[in-house]
């Protein structure tokens, strides 16, 4: 059903919506909830932050929203459609979500051009065109052609955020992609990042231990705690 309506979803006012109402997910033998009851209703467009401490379950929420991760029980919607529930699992490649991680994981032997048309089909006339215009975007033009070992770690970040915005997704989620960054380096990147996701109008949530950068890039900042979300 999600596949078959995707192309209708993509052209609707939905695209971009992510919604989660009384999700529970615990590990397997396990009878402790890593999220229990967990609400939230995320509108197009919109940039959310998740604060938590490690082990708190940031990144099992952005494995549930993804896929990864099967739900025990309550709904995820994406678009509108439901893609997880305790009967019904969407494939993770089938939800059209970017990722950008802490450690940028790059392709090393390809270049800036190919990381960042990765999940574009070779058969898609318009990729050059697709892929250009996240260089451009990206602020990358003259170094398309570079290896990711040519780059410094910023610009590798910023290749991370343009191959995750490339397949135009759903939304972008972002799991601490600045943690390993010095503090000058993570403000201006971050900065760089927000105008990024900004321009391209994404709907994107960010998990991070570090409250002023979520204060800083979001539009609403929530706090894992418990299984359950405060706002800040």
């Amino acid at each position: 059903m999600f596949s078959k309506n995707y192309k209708k979803i993509k052209k609707s006012s939905n695209y971009g919506k992510i919604q989660m109402e009384d999700v529970r997910v615990s590990f397997e033998g396990e009878n402790k909830a890593i999220l229990d009851n967990f609400s939230i209703s995320i509108e197009p467009g919109e940039f959310i932050s998740i604060l938590g401490t490690s082990g708190v379950g940031k990144t099992t929420l952005l494995r549930a929203i993804s896929g990864f991760k099967r739900i025990d029980k309550g709904y995820i919607r994406i678009n509108g459609l439901l893609t997880s529930s305790s009967f019904v699992h969407v494939q993770p490649e089938k939800r059209r979500l970017g990722f950008v991680f802490q450690d940028y994981a790059l392709f090393p032997h390809i270049n800036v051009f190919e990381n960042i048309g990765f999940g574009i089909s070779k058969r898609d006339k318009s990729r050059t065109d697709k892929i250009n215009k996240i260089i451009d975007l990206i602020a990358l033009k003259s170094h398309e052609s570079k290896f990711p070992v040519q780059l410094s770690g910023g610009q590798q970040q910023r290749v991370a955020i343009g191959r995750a915005l490339a397949i135009n997704p759903s939304a972008i989620l972002m799991d601490e992609p600045f943690s390993n960054l010095d503090y000058k380096l993570k403000e201006s990147l971050s900065r760089e990042v927000k105008k990024i996701i900004n321009q391209s109008k994404t709907t994107a949530i960010l998990v991070t231990h570090d409250e002023v950068e979520a204060k800083r890039l979001s539009d609403k900042c929530f706090i894992l705690e418990n299984g359950k979300l405060k706002s800040v």
